[in-house]
Order: structure tokens, then sequence, then C-alpha cells
């Protein structure tokens, strides 16, 4: 658990519980003293006013006092009397501030245990998980159904709570009130705190919403087509028969590709055409399926089918998709606002910490079963084919992956526009020479939902040499090499040709936006952009000016301040010296501050970026991120740069003149003091800056990338 996080589970739910436990201390001592008051106002009363010939004394105890003490009874009378009079208005509110007290008490004891039970929430659903994958989804589904509740009433209790100690304090301050404006103040105040709780509800009753949508699988984008049994009955009989001797589920749908490697998923997807396909998907990669032969297509095909076998089948269908997008969207659901204070914010950032702290519970218990799962599935591909040719495969697949991407790398940029991207890539590969196989033992093939151990691991795993299968691996590219592929698509050729069609026309389409979009950041970044900071008048300096000025022109009409000077006139020259300096550095503070508001702190340019603050212009190409900090004064901006270069020097302070914050990373800042306004003295955001500094940083990469388009 990280600092934050704990910061916010337990060290703000302990902080609310303590200032409830002020409260109500302050309130029930101000009750129990009354009622004591009230006691002793009535026994006194009746020794008074009935005239009884016995002694008039009474013990009384007096406020702050370590005993009681006999006193007359009239004085007890009208100590308790003055006590009960002082504090009329504050009685009149006691009992609505001490059931305040008690609701902030309690509240926060709820919240503090809310917070514990999602901790507890997440530890003992990972380590049941580690029992078995039904367990880890058993506990995946209780997690899921009733996080989004815990998250709810976790920041109901804190807004409660919280409104309760503030609406204390309120009820406390309005009944000070002296005027009818005090106490109209208090109720807008009121007002506005009602109008809190109820924000704070409806976002409440959003974020519950959006929990729900955090475990709702989304559609995977997919280019492809989906292969209906009439358009590939071969591959489907094959399909089936592996499922079959495999005792795993026949995929719903087959979709073929030329963009990724083999793979299956019970996630939605949605093809290019906007069909959405749900169930079982297994998406048989064209390029792949035309490197491999047809023992290693069956391994192939049998890993990815077994996982859906036995007790592989509930995690593939149901957890992976759900984990996959729970931990993906945490972020984007929430929609938290990074730029606003911190305090503005304290609710979701309770419940983020909750679902990171969740999250990061089950992760490792996720990577543990990932790894238990490739190799099972692995087990069925040679169980589907032979060790050896799920061996060979994998090594074959690794050694080409860098060639293979190379070359759609050059037809996504419109490098190479084949008609037929297969027979394309088969031809490319056959020009060069093939890697070594056993170069790639260590690779890891990369799949859309899952991790996977090392080709080494594996293929030891499965009992087989790797020399052996990097022999089988590394048999060259053929111009054939994809025929099988004939007999179990109709019309392959067809098939390709209208892939590759399609995936043209998206590739064209994409570039002309994208080609539209670096021309208008271009455009942009070709004007120069000046970004002033006009902080507020400098209230120190001011009143140290206007005071030591006070004092200085004072002491000159001082009687005791006599020419020629005497010993005690020297002392006071001497102070008089010393006022008009303090005076002075007040006024240059008042100066130095309005010099800097004309000034500008930014310049964009296209290439660079001067800062009032250094020496000399930043090149935009040398800074590779930025991020903001709030200040007390202004904004801090921090850039990080490339390894090499060397930041200019600051002018803005002798003293200190570097301008690293780390001397470990490559990171230096700036800072902007007062609000941030443009050359017409218009306002700009911290939003509208990210968006200047983004465009104008992109403008060195468009430049380069808009070549490509020549």
């Amino acid at each position: 658990m990280t600092k934050k996080s704990f910061a916010y589970l337990f060290l703000l739910p302990l902080a609310i519980l303590l200032f409830a436990v002020l409260q109500y201390h302050r309130v029930a001592t101000l009750l129990d003293r009354a009622e004591y008051e009230q006691e002793i106002l009535v026994k006194a009363e009746k020794l008074v006013n009935h005239n009884f010939t016995g002694p008039t004394e009474i013990e009384y105890q007096r406020e702050g006092a370590d005993k009681a003490e006999l006193i007359d009874a009239g004085n007890a009378q009208t100590d308790a009397s003055i006590f009960l009079s002082q504090n009329k208005n504050a009685l009149s509110v006691a009992r609505p501030m001490l059931y305040l007290a008690y609701a902030g008490l309690g509240l926060s004891l709820l919240y503090l245990l809310t917070n514990s039970a999602l901790i507890a929430l997440g530890y003992l659903g990972a380590k049941k998980g580690r029992r078995s994958q039904h367990d880890l989804v058993q506990a995946f589904d209780f997690c899921r159904t009733w996080l989004p509740f815990m998250l709810a009433a976790q920041v109901l209790f804190l807004t409660l709570s919280i409104s309760c100690l503030i609406f204390y304090e309120l009820t406390g301050l309005m009944s000070t009130a002296k005027d009818g404006s005090d106490i109209l103040a208090g109720g807008y105040f009121f007002l506005l705190g009602i109008g809190y709780i109820i924000f704070i509800i409806w976002r409440l009753v959003k974020m519950l919403s959006n929990s729900f949508s955090l475990f709702q699988p989304e559609p995977k984008p997919v280019m492809g087509r989906n292969l209906s049994r009439d358009d590939a009955p071969a591959l489907w009989a094959r399909v089936e028969r592996l499922a079959l001797r495999l005792e795993t589920i026949t995929p719903d749908n087959i979709v073929a590709g030329l963009t990724e490697n083999f793979y299956v998923t019970a996630n939605p997807v949605r093809l290019n055409t906007g069909e959405i396909l749900t169930g079982q998907t297994l998406y048989f990669s064209l390029p792949w399926a035309s490197l491999l032969n047809e023992a290693e297509i069956d391994a192939v095909l049998g890993h990815e089918l077994g996982h859906f076998a036995g007790k592989d089948t509930e995690y593939s269908l149901r957890f992976a998709p759900l984990y996959a997008r729970f931990s993906s969207s945490i972020d984007a659901v929430f929609g938290l606002r990074k730029n606003a204070p911190g305090y503005m914010n304290v609710d979701f950032n309770t419940a983020m910490s909750s679902c990171y702290y969740v999250l990061g519970q089950f992760h490792d218990t996720v990577m543990y079963w990932r790894q238990r799962r490739e190799h099972g599935a692995d087990e069925m591909g040679a169980k589907a084919s032979t060790p050896l040719a799920l061996s060979s495969s994998l090594l074959r697949i690794a050694a080409l992956s860098n060639p293979v991407d190379e070359y759609l790398n050059e037809v996504y940029h419109a490098r190479v526009t084949p008609d037929d991207v297969v027979a394309a890539l088969l031809a490319h590969l056959q020009t060069l020479p093939l890697p070594d196989p056993r170069a790639f033992l260590e690779n890891e093939t990369a799949h859309p939902y899952d991790t996977h151990p090392s080709c080494r691991a594996r293929i030891e795993a499965l009992g087989c040499t790797t020399d052996e299968a990097a022999v089988i691996a590394a048999r060259p590219v053929t111009g054939d090499s994809f025929a099988h592929l004939f007999l179990l698509v109709n019309d392959f050729q067809a098939l390709c040709r209208t892939l590759s069609a399609e995936l043209t026309g998206e590739i064209t389409q994409y570039r002309d936006n994208y080609k539209q979009s670096l021309e208008t950041v271009l455009n942009r970044a070709a004007k120069e952009t000046v970004i002033y900071a006009r902080p507020k008048i400098a209230i120190g300096g001011l009143l140290v000016f206007l005071y030591f000025l006070y004092a200085t022109l004072s002491g000159l009409f001082n009687p005791d301040l006599t020419f020629p000077p005497n010993d005690k006139s020297y002392t006071l020259m001497g102070l008089l010296l010393a006022c008009a300096v303090i005076a002075g550095l007040g006024l240059r503070r008042v100066i130095k501050v309005w010099k800097r508001g004309k000034q500008p702190v930014m310049v964009l340019r296209h290439g660079s970026v001067s800062f009032h603050m250094l020496g000399a212009p930043v090149p935009l190409a040398a800074l590779t991120g930025y991020a903001f900090f709030k200040t007390r004064r202004g904004l801090r901006i921090g850039f990080t740069y490339k390894e090499g270069y060397e930041p200019p020097k600051r002018t803005d302070n002798r003293w200190l003149t570097y301008t690293h914050c780390s001397s470990t990373e490559p990171f230096f800042y700036v800072t902007a003091y007062g609000k941030l306004r443009d050359a017409s003295g218009a306002p700009v955001s911290q939003e509208q800056l990210a968006e200047l500094l983004d465009t104008y940083l992109s403008a060195s990469v468009a430049e380069h990338e808009i070549k490509d388009f020549q």
C-alpha cells in the first residue's frame, strides 16, 4: 500500500474521528456544566426563598476548580445564573450540536470500517484466488458485486462525516451572532452546505453507475472478416475436430485478419465493418498462418483452444476480459480532475485509492495464474499436434516477428501498397536472411489480454530440445508457403485481396486525417505565443514600505533628533537609517513584482521556448515532457529533457543559478507567479497552457513526420 493510499484510507478517517471526538467533548462539557449549574440554581433558590433558619451555605464547584467548596447560597445562585445567562445562545443549540457530534463520530467510524472492509476485500479475495482459478473467479465476482456499493458507502460516509463537522462549527458560530446579518450569513452557509451534500450525492450516483461499467467488457476493435461456415468449411471443420479432441469449447466466431497474431477472446469484438461479434472468437492470422506448416497451425490452434478447456474455461470466458477492462479503465471512468486542488477531490481520490489497492492485490495472483495457464494451454497445443510442432511454431513466430512487423509498418505508412499483403509479405521475406531462432529463446509472445512465459521455458516444459525446434523453425520462406491455406478458406486469394484493400482504405483515410492534424499543428506553431504571469501586488512588501516609511518620517520630527547631533541623536539616526533601508527593500520588492508582471513568463516559438527566468531559449526538440505543480504563489512547470542536454542557468536569482529539481533525473522547472494571461490580456487556464505546450512540442515531430507524406 502506498503512502497516499494509507493517508486516504486510514489517516483521513482517523483525523475526522479525532476531530469529532473533540467536538463531542466541547459540547458535552458545556451541557454537563449547564446541567450542574441548573441543579445548583434550584438548590440555592430553595435555600434562599424558603428562609431557612439554619445555615444557607451550599457546596459549589466552580468551573475549572479541582473540588467543591462551601459558599453562600445567594452567591452560588448568582454565579449559576451568570453562567446560564452568558451561555444562553450556546445552550440553545447545544443539543443539535451534540447530535451532530454523535453523527460525526458514528459516520467517521463507519467510514473507517468501510475502508477496512475494502482492504479486507482485496487482500482476502486475492489470497483466496491463489487456491485455484475457480476460486479466483469467485473472489473477483464477489469483489465486482460489492465493490461499487462499498465505494458508494465510502464516499457517502466521508461526505456526511465532514458535513457534520462543518455544520457543527457553523451552528456554534451562529450561536455567537450578535445581529441579523451574522445569522443571515450563517444561513447562507447552511444552504451552501446542503447544496454541497446534494452535489456529492449526485456525484455518488454517477460514480456508482460508472463503477458498474468498470466490469462491463468493451468491444475490442478488430480489422478482419468474420468467416462463416460457408466461407471456410474446411477451417471450421478443422477447428471443430481439434475442439472435440481436446474437449474444449468450439468458438462461436472465426475472424480472419492481417494485422495481429493468433488469439482467442470472450470479449465482444467490433469489426471494421461495424459488425459486433459476441461469444468466443478465434482470431485467425493470415500472415502467420502462411508462415507456419499444417502441424504448427494445429499446434497453435490447439494452444488457443486450450484456453477454453477445463478449469481454464471459466477464467478465459469470465475473468480475463473483465479484469483487463477493470485494470485499464479506472482513471477514465472516475474522470479525475487532475488540475483541481486535492481538497476538491478528496472523495474521489479515496475511492481511487481503494480501487488501486484492490487491483494491486489481484495483480500478483493474476500474474501467477497467467504463467500456469500458458503452460496448460501449451500442453493442449502439443496434444492437438505434437510438442515439437508447437515448439517450432513458438520459435518461428519469435524469429520472424521483427521482419513481419517492419513490413507491416511499411504498409501502415503507405510506403508500399500491395494488392495482396500476404503474398507480398512472403515475397519480401524471401529476400531477407532468416534470423537465428535460438536468439529469441527469451522472447515472450504478445497477446491482447495476457502475458506469456519465455520461449525457452515453454519449450523445456514440453520436453523438447531448443536445438531441434530451432532447426525446424529456421526453414526458409518460399512463395508457396501458404498453399495449404487455399484448402482451408474458399477463394483464399480473393479474401486476402479484399482484406488488403480494406486495410489500404483504412490507412489512406487515417493518413489523410493525420496529415491534416499535422498541418494544423504546424500552422498553429508558426505563430509566436507570449504568456504573461500577472502577479498580485506584493502586499507584504507594500506593508513593509508604508510602515517603515511612516516610522522614518515620524522619526524625522522627533524632538530628540537635534543638530548638531548628540549621543542620543546618533542612536535615533541609526534607527531612522535602518527604517529607511527596510522601507527601501519593501519598495524594491513592490517594484520587482510590478516589473515581473510586465515581462513575459514564456514565449513559445516554432522550435524553441523562452522563459523569463532562464538565460537562453530551450530547444523544443530537447524536451520530452512536462508536468504542472501548483504552489502557493503560482504555477510551477517541470520539464523532462533528453539525455545529454544541459538546461540554461537561471538569471532571476544571483544566488540560485541552477534549474534542476533532481540531481538524478533529467528534470528542470520554471515558475509562473500569478495568473496567466496572453498578449491581449485574456486569461490562460492551465488546460489552455497544456494545449499550447502540446502543440509546440508536437510541431517539431510533426515537421519531421509530414515529410513522410511528400
